[in-house]
């Protein structure tokens, strides 16, 4: 079930357009895509006109550094992650995770990543509405790790009031480059 360049192309036009004829500016902030769907976008004729940046956080540092601030504002809430089930049902219910210490492991196919403080869980899968994969466990030594919560509804009420015939779209662009993309990177 995965999209061609093809269908990117076209989802990608159709963003372009609408965003022009809404008088829309867009902005992208991505992590596993690595860029691509800003790629996808600016491949467009005519999208300089719409589409205003994007920032590209991969590395946990780089998300820490950006979301340090943020967070320690106090206006979020920290839990203790204690397993796969529980991580998941926070993504399911439109709760990113950001790792507040070291040592929660994430495993993909043959592929593992260990996110650091700062490491962002399930924002990609909020935001597409599509299920985390991944199978958590912790480094030797721990049963849980805190984790404060960033619930994505607030944010994607927003866009959709500002950019109401985009969101499906782009929606759909970032699961299909998600779900195709990203499942060769943590084989990586």
């Amino acid at each position: 079930n995965l999209m061609t360049l093809r269908d990117i192309k076209r989802l990608s036009k159709e963003i372009i357009l609408k965003a022009n004829e809404c008088n829309i500016v867009i902005s992208t902030a991505e992590s596993c895509t690595g860029g691509l769907i800003g790629s996808a976008l600016t491949s467009i004729s005519g999208s300089s006109a719409v589409y205003d940046r994007g920032y590209i956080t991969y590395s946990n540092e780089s998300k820490s550094d950006l979301l340090d601030i943020f967070l320690r504002s106090g206006s979020y809430r920290s839990i203790p992650l204690r397993n796969t089930v529980d991580i998941r049902n926070h993504i399911a219910n439109g709760r990113a995770l950001v790792a507040a210490e070291k040592g929660l492991i994430a495993k993909r196919g043959l592929g593992t990543i260990e996110f650091g403080e700062g490491g962002v869980i399930g924002l990609a899968e909020c935001l597409a509405a599509t299920p985390v994969e991944d199978e958590f466990s912790f480094v030797a030594g721990r049963a849980s790790v805190t984790a404060w919560i960033v619930d994505t509804s607030a944010a994607l009420a927003t866009i959709k009031r500002q950019n109401a015939g985009i969101i499906g779209i782009l929606r759909g662009l970032t699961a299909a480059i998600t779900k195709s993309d990203v499942s060769a990177r943590f084989a990586k």
